[in-house]
Order: C-alpha cells, then sequence, then structure tokens
C-alpha cells in the first residue's frame, strides 16, 4: 500500500487541475483607447493558430509552500486537447487529460481513477462554454480576464522575441464567488497572438500563482488518434458531466444576474 503523503500529493495533483479547471520602469505605458487595438490583433492571429504543442509549467505559493507542475500540451481546433502533467519532485504522481472534441477524460494512475465529461451534450445546452477546461489553451490568452478592465502595459523584448504585456482583473468563479486573485499579468508573442506566460497576485500584490509555456511548436499535423483515450481495465470510472453541467448553471446565472438592464423606454405621450 502506498504510503499516505504520496497518495496526498497525487491527489493534490488532481485538485490543483481540477479547480485550475481556472511594470516597471521597462514598461512603456500606452494610451487607454490603444487596448483595443492590441486586443483585435492578438485575436486575428491567434485564429491562425490551428495546432500547437508545448511545455507547460504551473507554480503556486501558498501558506504551505511552494507546489510546481510540469507538464507537456498537444492541442488541435477545435477542442482536442491533450496534457500530461506531473509534480516536480514526485514522479510517479502523473495525471492525463485528453479530449477527442466529444469526450473528455482525467486520468490518475496512481489511484486507478478516470473521471470523464460529455463535452457533446454540454456543446448542445452552452455552446462554445461547454468545455471547462481551458486555462491551458494558450491560443486564448484572454480567457482569465474581464476585458472590459484590460490595460496595456506595452512590450518587452524576451530572447528576442517580442511580447505584449497586458493586466487585468480575473474572471469571477462560477456562481460569482470571489476569485482568490486580485490582477493578472499576461505575455502574449506578439506575433503569434499566443501566451507566453501569466502571473496571478493576490490582495496584497503578491505573486501567487504563475504559469509558463515553452518550446510552443505551431500548426503541425497531429493524427486524431492522439486525442484518444479508453479507460485501463480496473480503474474506477466517475461521469462528472453533470458536475460541470451545474458549474456552468451557476456561472450563466451569475453573468445574467451582473448583466446591465436594458433602457426604459417611457410610453408615447398622446
Amino acid at each position: 500500500m502506498r504510503n499516505k503523503p504520496f497518495v496526498s500529493k497525487v491527489v493534490l495533483l488532481a485538485v490543483l487541475l481540477s479547480c485550475y479547471l481556472f511594470a516597471g520602469n521597462m514598461f512603456l505605458v500606452y494610451a487607454e483607447e490603444s487596448v483595443q487595438d492590441v486586443i483585435k490583433l492578438i485575436q486575428e492571429r491567434s485564429q491562425d493558430i490551428k495546432s500547437y504543442q508545448a511545455k507547460f509549467n504551473l507554480n503556486m505559493k501558498g501558506p504551505q509552500g511552494e507546489m510546481a507542475m510540469n507538464g507537456d500540451i498537444k492541442f488541435k481546433r477545435p477542442d482536442k486537447l491533450k496534457m500530461e502533467l506531473s509534480l516536480v519532485n514526485v514522479p510517479d504522481a502523473k495525471q492525463l487529460m485528453i479530449s477527442d472534441g466529444n469526450t473528455m477524460w482525467q486520468y490518475v494512475p496512481a489511484l486507478k481513477m478516470v473521471s470523464k465529461i460529455d463535452i457533446n451534450a454540454l456543446k448542445k445546452e452552452f455552446g462554445d462554454t461547454y468545455l471547462s477546461q481551458t486555462k491551458e489553451d494558450i491560443s486564448q490568452p484572454l480567457k482569465d480576464v474581464e476585458e472590459n478592465s484590460l490595460r496595456y502595459l506595452g512590450k518587452e523584448n524576451i530572447e528576442g522575441k517580442e511580447f505584449f504585456i497586458l493586466e487585468a482583473k480575473p474572471k469571477a468563479l462560477p456562481g460569482g464567488e470571489k476569485t482568490p486573485f486580485a490582477k493578472i499579468k499576461i505575455w502574449i508573442d506578439s506575433e503569434s497572438g499566443l501566451e507566453q506566460k501569466a502571473i496571478f497576485y493576490d490582495e496584497q500584490g503578491k505573486e501567487a500563482l504563475s504559469r509558463k509555456f515553452g518550446e510552443v511548436k505551431t500548426n503541425l499535423e497531429f493524427d486524431n488518434s492522439e486525442f484518444v483515450f479508453s479507460p485501463p481495465e480496473g480503474v474506477q470510472v466517475m461521469d462528472m458531466t453533470d458536475n460541470t453541467r451545474e458549474m456552468l448553471e451557476a456561472q450563466k446565472a451569475s453573468k445574467e444576474a451582473l448583466a446591465p438592464l436594458p433602457p426604459e423606454v417611457s410610453p408615447p405621450s398622446n
């Protein structure tokens, strides 16, 4: 039987991924009206990316210390995804997330546990918002932020590549719950429109979480078979479709509650 600390770390890896399924003088500050131009440019360029693969690193800081994950990502539009993750310094604590566009699977080998989400069913109900675990899609670099709060901080050159730097408030959690982050800063490749890294800050302005992507290769020819998964024999399979549906319904209700009311129209006078 595996020792408890190891199992705890594996469980923590699963929890982290599920929850995550969430300027100095060197920057030139631009006029507020330039933000929309930058957003438009980023969206136009990222739409040209049909597939990519990249290395992934997630680092979390908290009262218990630091926790880091490394991984590999493959993505093919519109919604094929394969992520292999592991806790740093815990090689056996691995996890696989994979979607063929119809079903999203999450597999933790050490716990012999598999969860699945019926993407097709949620797509019919919620449209493009059906996929709840898009946090690692670097072709959507503004997915975590409230776009009306975006500030363009300027550009930075890193190893010969130019990056846009933007800052914004994070989106509210499903159901309108308060997010643990107060601010997000994002570095976006000005040529491809892909996210390079993002740093999440807490209410005290301290770095609480960071994610970074490296060795990015775009528009590769992936065979669809790379995104197919069958649960191994003997594992427990849990259907998380209803749980995801509840989360998306709460998120939808929260957005509708926050939406501005239409202007009141006075009846025509006689």
